[in-house]
């Protein structure tokens, strides 16, 4: 669980290589947009002199990606700011861009945590970034110790003109310890109605096992329905992801396992609803695998991205998801499942990547229907000092059963990534969106800096 667990202005000439990287994946009747090379869009911690026990300064961890649905040129990322090894973040930082990742502005989020600006909350995770059809922006925050009390609450922050200016955090759930704890909460802004806003979490009543809750807001994010539990069956159901693949459907889709725990048998796993998440089908099966941590595979050591890190997207009418399973030795592979039926049927699995480990897809839809995805690759695991890791992207133009894939720019060393207690951590998930005929991504990378271990995020473009 998450819980339990502005700048650098330079970048390696090996990271600028995405000019040449991810041209391959567009049809031959696709425009392709121009590539855009990784620029760092993290600033120098705001929060530097907050003094946090275990606060890493400058370490930008776990980003999300929304693009405006009307407007792609309107960008807003949410990401943790300073988190501490022992998991969560000192801030929750947003960042704006109006002229397709040109140019940012940052700031943290206001009214939410403690050590930026005074808000209630020691702690915040799991950002999680949409944004409406009419340009209102939302991001979702984990929030835990509120007023130094023990507790935790999942909070939904809006900006009604698109990320100038921000609401107080809204409360959309809270439990203290004895009762549940909270986590991983996602939202989505629905792409066809103005001011109604989904939020989705896990809240653990156990260590293995929890339920899934949902709520809705249809007036941008002021107020909230109550909580309700759309799933729980004494299992462990987590990363849970919501999808609009239509107009009137609602998916949702996450990692399922009793419990997910690693060398067990896990699935992928979608509900379907068609009454604004009122109810919810029984969940469809969307794949089986076997669960994994990926592991350093030159110390053995474990790295923080295990098998419930799945990631789902739709457009076009298609709903997608993807899973991996890494092991340093035997066979490792990251899958994609589709579906054209609102999530009622699902693809067998299609293979994105095999061979070395790689790990932490993302996925997303563009406007001209393609699909694309990130990941982190250890194909090149020995090249140089340290843990040569690489971000790689994809793109298919037949539902993701072929890709053509490239490198996002240069190798760097996994091992300098801020430690958590499952080893070197660069978030559960990534960003990625599709724009109107390629995609936006924003990914977090170790920098070169001395200790402590810092980080910067990235944005680039692909099509």
């Amino acid at each position: 669980m998450a819980l339990s667990d502005r700048g650098l202005c330079t970048l390696s000439a090996a990271v600028l290589l995405l000019a040449l990287a991810c041209s391959h994946g567009a049809g031959p009747s696709a425009a392709r947009p121009p590539e855009v090379p990784p620029r760092v869009i993290s600033q120098p911690s705001p929060i530097a002199a907050c003094g946090g026990a275990g606060q890493l300064v400058d370490a930008p961890e776990e980003p999300s990606l929304a693009v405006d649905p009307s407007d792609s040129r309107h960008l807003v990322a949410a990401w943790q700011q300073d988190r501490r090894p022992d998991g969560d973040s000192f801030a929750a930082e947003v960042a704006v861009s109006r002229d397709g990742g040109e140019t940012w502005s940052d700031e943290p989020l206001p009214q939410l945590a403690r050590c930026a600006g005074g808000g209630p909350y020691d702690l915040v995770s799991d950002t999680w970034a949409s944004i409406g059809p009419d340009g209102a922006a939302y991001v979702s925050s984990l929030a835990a110790g509120r007023d130094q009390q023990p507790g935790t609450a999942i909070v939904v922050s809006a900006s009604r003109d698109g990320g100038g200016a921000w609401g107080a955090p809204v409360v959309v759930a809270a439990s203290t310890p004895d009762r549940a704890v909270l986590d991983k909460p996602s939202i989505l802004a629905d792409p066809w109605r103005a001011g109604r806003v989904y939020a989705v979490w896990a809240r653990y009543l156990g260590d293995t096992a929890d339920e899934v809750q949902l709520a809705r807001s249809d007036d941008h994010g002021a107020t909230w329905s109550a909580p309700r539990t759309i799933y729980g069956a004494g299992s462990e159901a987590q990363n849970n992801e919501l999808l609009a693949p239509a107009p009137g459907v609602l998916l949702d889709v996450f990692a399922e396992g009793t419990p997910l725990l690693a060398g067990r048998r896990g699935r992928v796993a979608s509900m379907r609803s068609t009454d604004g998440g009122a109810g919810w089908s029984a969940p469809q099966t969307v794949a089986s695998f076997t669960l994994t941590f990926t592991t350093d595979p030159r110390l053995g050591t474990r790295i923080r991205s295990f098998g419930q890190d799945v990631a789902a997207a739709s457009g076009h009418g298609w709903a997608y998801a993807a899973w991996f399973e890494s092991r340093a030795s035997g066979t490792s592979a990251i899958w994609v499942s589709g579906s054209a039926d609102g999530g009622t049927t699902w693809s067998p699995a299609s293979t994105l990547v095999r061979g070395a480990q790689a790990f932490l897809p993302t996925l997303a839809v563009a406007g001209d229907g393609r699909l694309g995805a990130t990941w982190y690759d250890l194909r090149d695991a020995a090249a140089g000092t340290g843990l040569g890791t690489e971000v790689w992207c994809g793109v298919s133009a037949d539902h993701g059963r072929t890709w053509r894939s490239r490198r996002l720019g240069g190798a760097f060393d996994l091992r300098q990534a801020p430690g958590s207690t499952e080893g070197p951590f660069v978030g559960d998930y990534e960003g990625l969106t599709g724009l109107a005929t390629g995609f936006a991504a924003a990914y977090v990378e170790p920098t070169a800096s001395a200790p402590p271990p810092r980080t910067a995020v990235l944005f680039a473009e692909f099509g």
